[in-house]
């Protein structure tokens, strides 16, 4: 490989992550500190939105399942701060969650946090959450959770309860006790009660089976995959520099050239970088031991010293060893395994040659850490995960670990495992003794296991590989299972199904599809028939490969280890693990005979997954990858969406768009060029996407289909036939680009909506959501258009032009539209919507809000359709039709918005005056005056006043009182001001004192640490004070904008008994004996620094050294500190007084050598002055 000039802090950016111990304690910290991907933004989302829907008689139960380290408490406590804080809700910056959290408006919910483990039985710790809730002590609530539940509810008022169940962080091991059953309970009685119950899934209830079955089938289970941990540290801890990329990319190919089983694909590895990828594989096991372990902490730890390094360094599994092995020594479950471990290292690594001892002492720590699994290790993953590697002879690196590896076996045969896989690869291994009587065990037990438990694992495997996948049954006489999809094509959603049929017992002649679904597939064994093709149904077949034994027994291992109550009980110390290391297996197992070896049979041709299938993380992306050009050939004239449509993006339209209400807004324009043009629905009319005219419209083909169904006689279609007529070849629309074209139909008045009780929707009501659910199908319009005599009075009613008669004379006309023109002009100058818009919604109430929103969206749709006349060239009729529209065609309506408008104007007249004299007023200082005063009184009375009802007192009323308030303060305050400047004599005190020598010492020392900041705060009080005493500034004009000076002269300032210069003096001389005292204290700090090692090249530091010591050893006042000195004290204590403060081993710090030919002289020197001192 080419010479790497770039260092690690070249690619990447190293961002801090502060490690939250108890999430907790401060609900705002836990919400900040929680960094969202994609997964767990629609996780949280679809919790919020289910939380929120929650009423009586219709409670919910969700479940969080995953490994240990991947977020699940901190995903619990942010979702469980989100609903019982509102205030934090502002502070979330996904887009998706923030947009949820508006749904909840400013609600509290009632939150009770259950932590396990802090009592015997999880209903005493239900109480304990509940009591504080319901204000009663906790002994005093009822043993039955039905009761228990009630009375929970029954102080919650309207919200319902949300209980949130985790395991309680100060724990020191897992809880002993399987609650699954009990949790069943809790959920099934709050569905029926109105409550919700969310939980975090730990490792001994995580299995979901066996005596835990209660939680599968009482709550809905959601996976947090590790792959969203990935996300995470590229995001958010080391964001990449995309122009070094190509960089990246070399350092990625060298690693697989070089280093035999670097397995990890480029993807993974850019992600993580300069993370290690085998530490995000060993990091569940540490966790599963220590608690306390942060990988998102440690990284970010482990980055900021990396930074320094050449770019192709990485952050390798013994840094996460050196970080945890305090902490794990102290685990009683490994403390065999250390003793095997240092005696390995005393007998075998301290006697290989030290060219060699730190790599025997690297494949160690491997050896140690990739025991935690249970399953061990083969030379070629030690060597590729610890970097052992030999660029010249790659293979050569291998046989040396192989050899140390065996050299470790044969000294402690007893203490370290050796098997052989499948594969025909050696496996190393420290024996965990209790783990071994475990195995046993197992092997025992798998003998009951059946092929539809191994079914059963395999579909649960999948079901949390997969978030969006979750089965359920058909029916009661097959073990045939459903699971939800979705397809992703041009832009639309393309619902289906996914049948898991391994038995072949769904009948060969499968049924159409449902209303609604555009496909569906099924999971078969490959030696089963194909299912036919029906009509326009695509047949697709699903065939994972064949199992082999060795994966038939891991799967029964699994099954036993979450199923088995006595394996469970008795194996309860070493149970988790076995459990994540066989979930991880099994995660392999499913990803080979479904997705690598598996194949994809359609209409009898089959096809091999896709990368991108292999690499998915969803269902549905699956789905996408391999389904795409199913739907190319059956609707090639589907159109091109940028975006996926969702009903969001439709009810916008619809009611904005098409109703003609705001179609300028920005949103609205984005959304009808990505969705509504494409169906050649709209059309850009200068830098203005406009709805087609309906001569356009009616050119569509989609639309003719529509209309070509509509005959004179029948008086409506069903909805349903127009999605079957417009869902076929070779259009094909979803259903949400149906709803698009009907709305562009409605909105040009050639169709209406019916409901199922018979009422109209027609353009009139589009502006106001319209529930599609109760629209039942479409007709032509019953109500004819406006006729000449009504379009003429709305003219003369918006234009003021009371002599019109007819369209029909030119002159007429063109009056009208001069008219309509100088209105738009008018309108235009007021500028009422952009002057709304720019005020924060701080400054205006519930009030003005209600009728600004409903009277400026009227008015500029009039505004709106007369510049459509007069720029493109719009019909006048059609124009005050809209217009007519906007108002119900009722002139009370336009009247009553007419004067809201009028009001909006108003208060917006005041708003500057309103603003300006606010913060004018939270800046004052009372004056004492009884005059000023009760004029500030009286217009802090107007602004309130102003604010709620402009009409009261009007904005020239309240400028008029602000300038008379404004006048007066700036006089009294000048008066006082001027009058309280002191004499010149206190001025040259402070000269003389900052020619001092104590004065230059005070400001050299005060920047060290150590030094006290309650004298460096109060000496830069007492100069600011001396100093302004001599103020430059212009009162008066200072005066007209704030209500101070800016020498800060207060109007409340107390008399000074004590001159400020003494004072000051005093303050100084406390300040630098104060810190000879911390010196003298410290000195120990001052003689490890120099034993540590120092820059020899700075004499000034040398010297310093030298000085210092001999100072510090005597019983002598501390002199005045020279430079040198101050050198040396802020590298003592800018390093090792953190270090004791922290609890960081000192001698971690990465020691510099020295050049120089005196340091030998230099450190025998000191040394010298040390041992004096001891």
């Amino acid at each position: 490989m080419k010479r790497i000039e770039e260092k690690v802090k070249d690619i990447v950016e190293v961002r801090s992550h502060g490690s939250i111990v108890n999430f907790g304690v401060d609900p705002a910290q836990t919400v900040s500190g929680y960094h969202f991907t994609d997964v767990t933004s629609d996780l949280m989302s679809k919790w919020l939105n289910r939380a929120s829907r929650i009423k009586d008689g219709n409670g919910a139960a969700n479940a969080l399942a995953g490994f240990r380290g991947v977020g699940k408490s901190h995903f619990l406590a942010a979702f469980g701060a989100l609903l019982g804080h509102p205030e934090l809700r502002s502070r979330i910056s996904d887009p998706l969650v923030s947009s949820t959290t508006h749904a909840l408006a400013r609600r509290q919910f009632p939150v009770a946090f259950i932590r396990r483990g802090t009592s015997d039985t999880l209903i005493a710790e239900l109480k304990d959450a509940i009591s504080p809730i319901v204000g009663i002590e906790p002994i005093k609530l009822s043993d039955s959770l039905t009761e228990l539940l009630m009375q929970g509810t029954s102080g919650t008022g309207d919200l319902p309860l949300i209980l949130l169940i985790d395991t309680a962080f100060e724990r020191n091991e897992r809880v002993s006790r399987d609650d699954g059953m009990v949790l069943g309970e809790i959920a099934e009685i709050a569905k029926r009660l109105g409550v919700f119950v969310g939980i975090a899934l730990d490792d001994d209830i995580a299995g979901a089976d066996g005596v835990n079955s209660g939680i599968s089938k009482s709550f809905a289970i959601d996976y947090l995959d590790q792959e969203h941990l990935y996300k995470i540290v590229d995001s958010h801890i080391f964001p990449k520099h995309s122009r070094m990329r190509s960089v990246l990319h070399d350092i990625y190919d060298y690693y697989r050239e070089v280093v035999p089983g670097f397995r990890w694909s480029e993807q993974r590895f850019s992600s993580l970088y300069p993370l290690h990828p085998a530490i995000m594989e060993i990091a569940p096991f540490v966790r599963l031991y220590l608690h306390e372990f942060a990988l998102l902490g440690f990284a970010s730890e482990a980055g900021a010293r990396i930074m320094g390094r050449p770019a192709n360094s990485l952050i390798a599994p013994d840094e996460v060893f050196d970080s945890v092995e305090k902490g794990l020594r102290q685990i009683d479950a490994l403390r065999d395994a250390f003793v095997t471990f240092d005696k390995l290292n005393d007998a075998v690594v301290a006697k290989t040659p030290v060219m060699k001892r730190l790599q025997a002492k690297l494949i160690l720590k491997g050896l140690f850490l990739f025991s935690l699994n249970d399953d061990g290790a083969t030379a070629e993953e030690i060597g590729a995960s610890m970097l052992i590697f030999d660029e010249h002879s790659p293979q050569s690196a291998v046989h040396e670990v192989q050899a140390m590896l065996t050299a470790f076996a044969d000294s402690a045969a007893s203490h370290v495992q050796v098997t052989t896989d499948n594969s025909g690869e050696t496996r190393f291994a420290l024996r965990l003794f209790d783990k071994d009587d475990l195995k046993i065990a197992m092997e025992e037990a798998i003998g009951g296991v059946s092929e539809q438990d191994i079914a059963d694992a395999l579909k649960k495997v999948m079901c949390d590989r997969f978030a969006d996948c979750s089965f359920s049954a058909v029916g009661n006489e097959t073990s045939v299972d459903v699971t939800e999809s979705a397809v992703i094509w041009r832009g639309g959603s393309r619902k289906g199904r996914i049948y898991w049929d391994l038995n072949a017992e769904m009948d060969a002649n499968v049924s159409r599809l449902p209303e609604g679904y555009d496909w569906q597939a099924r999971i078969c064994p490959g030696k089963e028939t194909l299912v036919a093709s029906t009509g326009d149904d695509t047949s697709i077949v699903w065939k994972p490969a064949e199992l082999r034994d060795d994966e038939k027994d891991t799967l029964k291992r699994l099954s036993v280890l979450q199923s088995d109550a006595t394996i469970r009980s008795e194996f309860k110390d070493h149970i988790a693990a076995a459990v994540q290391t066989h979930s991880v297996a099994a995660e392999k197992i499913f990803q080979r005979i479904f997705l690598v070896d598996g194949v994809l049979a359609i209409d009898g041709f089959e096809y091999n997954f896709t990368n991108e299938a292999r690499e998915a993380q969803s269902l549905s992306q699956v789905a996408t990858s391999m389904l795409e050009a199913v739907f190319e050939g059956r609707f090639p004239s589907h159109p091109y969406f940028s975006q996926v449509i969702r009903m969001k993006e439709v009810s916008s339209l619809v009611s904005d768009f098409f109703s003609g209400a705001r179609p300028t807004l920005d949103e609205v324009q984005w959304q009808a060029a990505t969705y509504a043009q494409p169906l050649g629905l709209a059309e850009k009319l200068g830098e203005i996407y406009s709805p087609v005219s309906i001569d356009q419209l009616g050119e569509l083909r989609l639309v003719h289909n529509i209309l070509s169904t509509l005959s004179d006689n029948a008086e409506s279609i069903p909805l349903e036939s127009v999605f079957v007529k417009l869902g076929e070849a070779p259009y094909g629309l979803v259903r949400e680009a149906v709803y698009l074209v009907l709305a562009a139909m409605a909105g040009a008045r050639m169709i209406e909506f019916v409901t199922a009780s018979g009422d109209r929707i027609n353009r009139r009501s589009m502006d106001l959501k319209i529930i599609w659910d109760d629209v039942v199908a479409v007709a032509r319009p019953s109500v004819a258009t406006y006729p000449n005599a009504r379009l003429i009075w709305w003219a003369s009613k918006i234009a003021g032009h009371k002599k019109i008669r007819s369209f029909e004379q030119s002159e007429d006309r063109l009056a009208i539209l001069a008219d309509l023109q100088e209105w738009v002009a008018g309108w235009d100058k007021k500028n009422i919507s952009k002057r709304f818009d720019e005020i924060s919604d701080d400054r205006f109430n519930a009030k003005i809000w209600r009728l600004a929103t409903i009277s400026l969206r009227s008015f500029s749709v009039v505004a709106d359709s007369i510049n459509s006349v007069l720029v493109n060239g719009k019909s006048l009729e059609s124009c005050l039709e809209q217009i007519a529209d906007v108002f119900s065609d009722s002139e009370t309506e336009f009247d009553r918005r007419k004067d809201d408008l009028m009001t909006v104007d108003e208060f917006l007249a005041g708003a500057a005056a309103r603003s300006e004299a606010s913060a004018y007023l939270s800046l004052c200082e009372y004056t004492g005056d009884a005059a000023v005063d009760q004029l500030r009184l009286k217009l802090q009375q107007a602004i309130e006043a102003n604010f709620f009802d402009s009409k009261t007192t009007t904005s020239e009323n309240l400028t008029v009182l602000w300038n008379r308030f404004r006048r007066s303060y700036a006089e009294l305050f000048t008066e006082r001001h001027d009058s309280s400047m002191s004499d010149r004599n206190e001025r040259e005190k402070l000269s003389e004192i900052m020619a001092t020598d104590i004065w230059q010492e005070f400001n050299s020392v005060s920047t060290l640490p150590g030094f006290d900041l309650k004298f460096t705060l109060n000496a830069k009080r007492i100069v600011g004070e001396l100093q302004r005493k001599e103020c430059e500034y212009n009162v008066g004009e200072m005066l007209d904008h704030h209500p101070f000076c800016g020498c800060s002269f207060s109007l409340f300032e107390p008399e000074m008994t004590k001159s400020l210069s003494d004072k000051l003096w005093s303050e100084i001389n406390a300040g630098v004996r104060d810190f000879r005292t911390v010196l003298r204290s410290r000195k120990e700090l001052i003689f490890e620094t120099i034993s540590g090692g120092i820059d020899m090249n700075d004499a000034e530091l040398v010297e310093g050294a030298k000085h210092l010591s001999s100072v510090l050893r005597s019983d002598e006042p501390i002199p005045r500190l020279t430079n040198g000195d101050l050198k040396l004290i802020k590298l003592a204590f800018g390093e090792k007084f953190t270090e004791r403060i922290t609890g960081v081993d000192p001698t971690n710090r990465i020691k510099t050598d020295s050049r120089s030919p005196e340091w030998d002289a230099t450190v025998d020197e000191i040394e010298s002055l040390l041992e004096s001192v001891a």
